[in-house]
């Protein structure tokens, strides 16, 4: 991998060949934000992009791959300058085998990306939440208490956890309602079976079925 170590990855077809391949990027400070697809065998494919943000000080701070209607997108945030980037597989060579559908600049580095049903959701360190649709156009924008560390799709709405763990959930519309915090921050999410586990400090979890709450 090029100028960097590989710090985060995924595995998905995609240019639709029958075969796997694998997605990495780098995620060091002083690394790379260049996306990188290799087969099985560690051969390169495809270099998804050119190195963005601010050069050598920018790295890769959160990916998503995903399929929507039958093509590849990689969703890619950055911590810098033009951090916030949408690209769809073409297989043309000429075009570096990928069209960049939209780019932008969110205050702050992004650091929790989610699609889902066609509205993709980018949360960054200074608290910003946002959405927007396919085409780039932005749904709504709201700001939380901390940095966004991860995004989760609710039965209605979202599940937002902070970087110090407080978490919440949002409405389709934005509003919020506090889950938890304080002494009861979660460290991590993690989605099972249509349940949300969430994990505490010390070994404590929470098993957290919808609706977490009937009011809401």
């Amino acid at each position: 991998f090029r100028a960097a170590v590989p710090a985060k990855f995924d595995i998905i077809d995609i240019d639709n060949d029958g075969q796997q391949e694998i997605v990495i990027s780098g995620g060091s400070l002083g690394a790379y934000s260049q996306i990188e697809i290799i087969d099985l065998n560690g051969e390169l494919k495809y270099r998804a992009n050119e190195p963005i943000g601010a050069g050598w000080t920018s790295f890769t701070s959160a990916i998503q791959v995903f399929d929507k209607y039958g093509e590849k997108f990689i969703l890619q945030g950055v911590n810098r300058k033009k951090n916030f980037v949408l690209k769809k597989f073409t297989g043309e060579e000429k075009e570096g085998h990928f069209d960049t559908l939209f780019a932008y600049n969110l205050a702050g580095a992004v650091s929790a990306l989610l699609e889902d049903n066609g509205t993709i959701y980018a949360g960054t360190s200074l608290g910003f939440l946002s959405a927007y649709d396919m085409q780039g156009n932005r749904k709504w924008l709201t700001s939380l208490n901390g940095g966004i560390r991860y995004i989760a799709k609710a039965s209605s709405g979202l599940f937002v956890m902070e970087l110090d763990g407080t978490m919440y959930r949002l409405t389709d519309t934005a509003q919020s309602q506090t889950l938890s915090m304080d002494s009861m921050t979660a460290r991590r999410i993690v989605e099972d079976d249509e349940k949300l586990i969430m994990i505490q400090g010390r070994g404590i979890y929470h098993v957290m079925r919808e609706p977490v709450d009937e009011d809401y």
